[in-house]
């Protein structure tokens, strides 16, 4: 079954797998990239981490947002991966990337999204011939790509079957056979292409190829013939042309009678018993998009909106009249680190969807790490905006539910006009991280600071303490880092827009989003903690009320036991501080242990109260309790101005540390500095060598003439590099130590691998 899945190694390219990433990137980081061409040699499998590695040295940021390489390709491969994903990234240019997905239904019987049959078809014709082209493996790619949007009108599933695919790859085997070209064809169309000019025979192979000739796809093909042509010998561009039409002609005509005889599969007018719908889980949520059903019941049903809601499993049944009717595939509700995968939307179009709460999430990522909108601007500016998108994020839907995922991108427009007319302020960049050091909860704070955060989010510092636990805890590696700081910084300014947004806020409660804010408490969620917690806390109280009789003094004990919050558990410093002022005075003694008949009873019925209260009991009487509160009060306090002292002592020493590498880096850029001049006047002292040489040669010119002149022989040289005499028309150069010529040619070669004079072994300056 897996061979058939498993996408060939030369159908990866690097250049699909860099666009890709840039849908995984903040918008920042991909358009720096976009340009990007410095990739490996060869194909993409098994280089993932060294492209990814190759876009980090390009783009430096990324590394100090999303760790290290390995980290980034791991969430990358998590996201990319998903039915219809070439649709998504808009790469129909290049082969199919993403191997098909197999989905299970409630009785684990396997299925497979329609449109996923074409890279299995792409599969099956690299297997019967490994030794295609690259330029012909993407026309027979493009052909695939064509069929898929010819015949996959709607999103539609059929049964994975292993022996139906073994047949159809034998089918596809004999049909390659039969399509072969004979001699006579070929003879035929190397004479007809012969007297074509290379734009010619391109555009004749085109017209041959049932495809749909995008630009893209247009302009990567002939850019790969042309190179190839280089190969050939001039004139000969006819027969390059002629062997990918004939290679891709045979494999196009083979796939096209192979479809033809399964109509089932390939036809456009598919009718499936029982209706598919995929349900998909998230947590311990189920539910399937209720226009997905409705467009399963009627064909001609189109849901235009961009909000797509969600019914369960038993309204689903409902709507159909029973279960038997109906087969629900399982989908789980994938996600990154940074994004959720996107998932294809069930009506018509190229449309993708993602929960809404993962958009709410999409969209205030882009805002506080893309835009940096809160380190310069009010917050106040953007509540408008903010009130007119609550159209999409519904406070009052209890149920999950999908948004397109252009609405993100709609939304960012939205507010990068707003911003676009004011006075551009450039906003702070968030500090590097040692290695060796990590940061604390004090460097988190001054951070907040740094950013201008703090003038905007006021309390947003009183966030930082419960934030740094939680990404402390999670931390790949020993030091936090500096992506563990946007981290936190981000986290935190989430916490502070939810608390100006109650809308939102109960959007996200409703969603069951939450827990993935660090640190933000929803009053919604501690509502139900507390009646739960108080529930418990009042039965025992009843169960006693019914079988005890009520007097006043029981009611003044009962009174304090029914709190209101748990923060009224949660003192006994104060408890004690009361008891303790109770003891002094005699009066309120005889008040605290009335001589009355039913005071055992008072007592026995107050013990079994104090029980399921759960307050401690204290052993020790109330003065030597308070002692011990007092002494246990002074030691925290020395503690903690011990720690203060050791805060303040860590954050000199670091300043020190910065002062150092601030010295260190100046020094840097002053030997840098001094680097270029040295290398400014080893120009200007080989400028004036050659000048010098220049002017040598005139004068021995003059000399040679001199002697011309005069009747005497002109002076013979050797060259002591090749051992031949240098002729008076030759060129030489001279060595600025003993003055000995040699041949120009030869005293180049030898200062390539020599710095010495080979006359008089001196040191060449």
């Amino acid at each position: 079954m897996s061979k058939f899945l498993e996408i060939p190694d030369n159908a990866l390219t690097p250049m699909c797998l860099h666009k890709e990433s840039l849908f995984y990137m903040l918008s920042e980081h991909a358009e720096s990239l976009k340009s990007f061409n410095n990739y490996p040699f060869g194909y993409a499998k098994g280089k993932e981490e060294e492209i990814i590695g190759l876009l980090m040295e390009k783009e430096p940021r990324m590394k100090i947002y999303y760790g290290s390489v390995a980290e980034f390709t791991e969430n990358f491969k998590i996201f990319h991966n998903f039915t219809g994903s070439h649709k998504y990234f808009g790469t129909d240019d290049e082969p199919y990337q993403n191997p098909p997905i197999i989905y299970q239904n409630l009785k684990n019987e396997e299925y497979i999204c329609k449109s996923d049959i074409f890279p299995i078809l792409q599969n099956m014709t690299m297997r019967l011939n490994l030794k295609f082209p690259f330029e012909v493996f993407s026309i027979i790619a493009y052909f695939l790509k064509t069929q898929e949007e010819k015949f996959s009108e709607k999103l539609e599933f059929v049964r994975f079957d292993a022996k139906f695919m073994e047949e159809m790859e034998k089918e596809l085997r004999q049909e390659m056979k039969k399509n072969v070209f004979s001699p006579q064809q070929t003879g035929k169309l190397l004479r007809e292409m012969s007297s074509l000019t290379f734009d010619e025979c391109f555009e004749k192979m085109k017209k041959s190829n049932p495809i749909v000739w995008t630009v893209l796809r247009h302009d990567r093909i002939r850019g790969y013939l042309q190179e190839k042509c280089n190969y050939y010998r001039e004139g000969q561009h006819s027969a390059c042309v002629s062997d990918v039409q004939i290679r891709s002609t045979q494999v196009i005509k083979s796939l096209q009678n192979v479809m033809k005889r399964r109509p089932e599969i390939f036809g456009n007018k598919l009718k499936i018993t029982p209706i598919i719908v995929r349900l998909f889980e998230d947590g311990n949520q189920k539910f399937v998009i209720k226009s997905e059903v409705l467009e399963a019941i009627n064909t001609n049903f189109k849901d235009k909106t961009d909000i797509l809601e969600t019914i369960d499993m038993e309204e689903v049944e409902k709507m159909m009249g029973g279960a038997q009717k109906i087969e629900f595939l399982l989908h789980p509700i994938r996600r990154a680190k940074h994004r959720a995968v996107p998932i294809e939307s069930p009506g018509l179009g190229d449309d993708f969807v993602t929960l809404a709460v993962d958009a709410l999430f999409e969209f205030l990522k882009r805002l506080i790490l893309n835009l940096k909108v809160f380190q310069t601007k009010k917050f106040e500016r953007f509540l408008r905006i903010f009130s007119s998108f609550e159209q999409y994020f519904i406070w009052n839907m209890n149920r999950p539910y999908f948004l397109k995922t252009s609405l993100v991108d709609t939304m960012q427009m939205l507010i990068t006009d707003i911003i676009g007319n004011d006075e551009r302020i450039e906003e702070k960049e968030i500090g590097m991280v040692k290695k060796s050091e990590g940061f604390t909860v004090e460097d988190l704070k001054n951070e907040l600071k740094h950013l201008g955060l703090s003038e905007t989010f006021p309390e947003i510092e009183e966030h930082a303490e419960a934030v740094f636990k939680h990404v402390d805890s999670v931390k790949k590696e020993k030091f936090l880092r500096t992506c563990d700081l946007f981290d936190a910084i981000e986290q935190c300014q989430l916490i502070c827009v939810l608390q100006r947004l109650p809308n939102y806020k109960k959007f996200l409660h409703n969603q069951k989003g939450c827990a993935r804010i660090l640190g933000l408490k929803c009053e919604d969620c501690e509502g139900i903690k507390m009646t739960s917690t108080s529930s418990e806390i009042q039965n025992p109280v009843k169960n006693l009320e019914s079988s005890v009789p009520k007097n006043p003094l029981e009611e003044e004990i009962q009174e304090p036991l029914i709190l209101d919050s748990p923060e009224e558990i949660q003192k006994p410093l104060k408890n004690l501080e009361i008891a303790s002022s109770v003891s002094t005075n005699p009066q309120k003694e005889e008040i605290q242990n009335p001589r009355i008949p039913d005071a055992p009873k008072c007592e026995e019925k107050t013990s079994a109260i104090q029980k399921p209260s759960k307050i401690p009991k204290i052993e020790n009487s109330p003065p030597d309790a308070c002692k011990t509160c007092v002494e246990t009060s002074e030691y925290v306090k020395k503690v903690m101005k011990r720690v203060e002292i050791l805060q303040n002592l860590v954050g000199k020493l670091r300043k020190d540390n910065w002062i150092l590498e601030e010295s260190e880096i100046k020094k840097t850029e002053e030997l840098n500095k001094e680097k270029e001049k040295n290398q400014e006047l080893q120009k200007t002292i080989l400028k004036l060598n050659g000048e010098n040489e220049a002017n040598r040669r005139v004068i021995q010119q003059f000399m040679i003439s001199s002697y011309e002149d005069l009747g005497d022989p002109p002076l013979v040289y050797d060259c002591l590099i090749c051992s031949n005499r240098i002729k008076s028309d030759e060129e030489f150069a001279r060595c600025p130590l003993c003055n000995r010529i040699f041949h120009s040619i030869c005293a180049y070669k030898w200062l390539e691998n020599h710095t010495k004079c080979p006359a008089c072994n001196g040191v060449f300056p």
